[in-house]
């Protein structure tokens, strides 16, 4: 499916009709719209491009969104239940929009592409059987958001080519792979349940871990290392899940119970250091508490390691 139009009101209705009711605007007479569109059934591709200045306020898609931009800007890009608009530019892949949430903002001459992906496909890869969400906007990494990326460009030339497309197995293979690596380039809750098998971290995890090695005596927030990392606090709790196998907290606190028993361990059980001392200095202020969680992770007490 192709569109090109140069008048605005016809190019409200065709994308009316394409995504979902909304309203759209500009200050400028010199309109140029086009979509060029792809797929089928779960899953399209369009390549987009309004050359001009353009509002939108779009009602809820019913599917998700992820858009590439190539050129240009999309600004001040507002979704219901976001604390705050956002601007997005060239190279940049994001999660546009949740299936059930409208949103609104400002095109600025920008091509960009939209995978559309019905949300129902998602179910396949859970590990149960509930609706799965992208539970942030953000990719975990830069170098999952450009595999993704490749993923869609692969996607879309699979279905463009009669050659390549043209076995039912390989489109629905290909469409497979590509809901399978959004659910490794945004958080998600599809893991829920046990914790999944640790993998090799993105830069983010990577960032928050160091920023707790370095001030895992010192009082820390999820929020700041959430902060450190540049996720969200919700995203940061499901890519360490996913990666790590725990909640940060949990990694904060396994990371302070290693500490302190280094210490003990090395310390003089005649010297100047107490049990309670190194658990201050690691910042377990209930001994009793303490020293119950040293004996669940270690299988001793802290007086058994500091007297060995």
């Amino acid at each position: 499916m192709t569109f090109e139009s140069t008048n605005l009101e016809q190019t409200e209705h065709f994308l009316i009709n394409s995504y979902a009711p909304m309203r759209i605007g500009s200050s400028t007479d010199d309109i140029r719209a086009s979509v060029d569109r792809i797929g089928e059934p779960g899953v399209t591709i369009d390549q987009n491009e309004f050359a001009f200045e353009m509002s939108y306020d779009v009602d809820a898609l019913g599917k998700i969104c992820l858009c590439s931009i190539e050129s240009g800007a999309i600004a001040d890009h507002q979704v219901d239940g976001w604390r705050d608009a956002e601007s997005f530019g060239p190279g940049q892949l994001l999660s546009f929009t949740p299936p059930d949430r409208s949103f609104r903002g400002r095109i600025h001459n920008a091509r960009y592409s939209f995978t559309m992906v019905d949300p129902s496909l998602l179910a396949r890869f859970a590990d149960a059987d509930r609706r799965i969400e992208l539970l942030d906007h953000h990719p975990i990494s830069a170098n999952a958001a450009a595999q993704l990326q490749r993923t869609i460009t692969h996607l879309r030339s699979v279905l463009a080519e009669p050659e390549m497309g043209g076995s039912p197995l390989v489109r629905a293979s290909a469409i497979d792979y590509l809901v399978a690596r959004v659910l490794e380039t945004f958080p998600n809750n599809a893991a829920d349940g046990d914790a999944p098998t640790p993998v090799a971290a993105p830069p983010a995890v990577r960032r928050a871990k160091a920023y707790i090695d370095e001030n895992a005596g010192s009082p820390v927030s999820v929020g700041e290392i959430a902060a450190a990392s540049s996720l969200t606090v919700r995203a940061l709790q499901y890519a360490f899940r996913r990666h790590v196998g725990m909640t940060p907290m949990n990694y904060l606190r396994q990371t302070r119970l290693d500490r302190a028993r280094a210490e003990l361990t090395a310390a003089d059980p005649y010297g100047p250091d107490s049990v309670t001392s190194v658990a201050l200095r690691w910042s377990f202020l209930s001994p009793s508490r303490f020293a119950a969680l040293y004996r669940e992770a270690f299988g001793e007490t802290p007086s058994q390691t500091l007297r060995s």
